[in-house]
């Protein structure tokens, strides 16, 4: 992110990062550069939602009983995520902080290995990314409860949200969008918004995300900008509210 924020501003050097590049400044005092400053946002290309999962020995069916199984053995259930303060943390830490109970969180060092605990039973479960999730439910070695987004996916419709499952208020999405250095000239970031939203609507391309359970979004760069500002917001809340800080 540093390498490209001090680019020349040229349109040939462009970040491709998601959300959880917005925890950082929350999480690092001496950054040596400011995200939303000196960065230009070009386009959002996916959302996500996550899916949160347990082991199929865990009693509870949806997300109301995992609720009330959490408030019974507080401090007790696990769930793991890809690292500290990732949208798969912030998401436990979420439903923590709008349901009212006590997790246990599990840092990995990345999605594969802590999907791989909760099939194994080592944990209780975790917030899972879509096109991840739904390769192994099929397989029944996870069990579903439901998903972080604020509406049904189409790759999933039968997945309530954690919303409308009893928790009110929860969402949350992950995302990946383009970024260029801040000074990069209005024509060259309307260039690449034009060509890389061009390729987003290829059928074939928007069909692939779709199937796994990704959704296309090709925004404009300034809604990209109004995303980002209540997306670091989001974070920033949640973080300091859990005073989360980073190991």
């Amino acid at each position: 992110t540093e390498l490209v924020a001090r680019a020349t501003p040229d349109g040939h050097t462009v970040l491709l990062t998601n959300s959880t590049a917005l925890a950082n400044r929350s999480l690092f005092k001496n950054l040596s550069f400011d995200f939303r400053k000196d960065l230009a946002p070009v386009t959002a290309l996916i959302s996500t939602a996550f899916v949160l999962v347990v082991h199929p020995s865990v009693p509870a069916k949806n997300v109301r009983e995992l609720v009330s199984l959490a408030k019974s053995r507080p401090g007790q259930l696990t769930y793991g995520s890809g690292g500290v303060a990732g949208p798969t943390h912030i998401a436990g830490v979420l439903l923590e902080q709008l349901a009212g109970v006590k997790l246990i969180h599990v840092p990995y060092k990345g999605g594969g290995q802590f999907i791989t605990e909760v099939m194994a039973g080592q944990i209780t479960m975790s917030f899972s990314g879509s096109s991840v999730a739904l390769q192994h439910l099929a397989s029944g070695r996870l069990r579903a409860l439901g998903i972080t987004a604020a509406k049904r996916i189409a790759a999933a419709k039968q997945l309530p949200t954690i919303a409308e499952s009893g928790v009110p208020g929860y969402e949350l999405i992950g995302w990946m969008g383009l970024f260029v250095p801040a000074a990069t000239p209005p024509v060259i970031v309307t260039r690449l918004h034009a060509e890389t939203v061009k390729a987003l609507n290829t059928p074939d391309l928007a069909r692939r995300f779709t199937d796994l359970g990704l959704e296309p979004i090709g925004n404009t760069p300034r809604e990209f900008e109004a995303m980002v500002g209540k997306e670091a917001d989001f974070y920033e809340r949640i973080i300091r509210a859990a005073g989360i800080a980073a190991e």
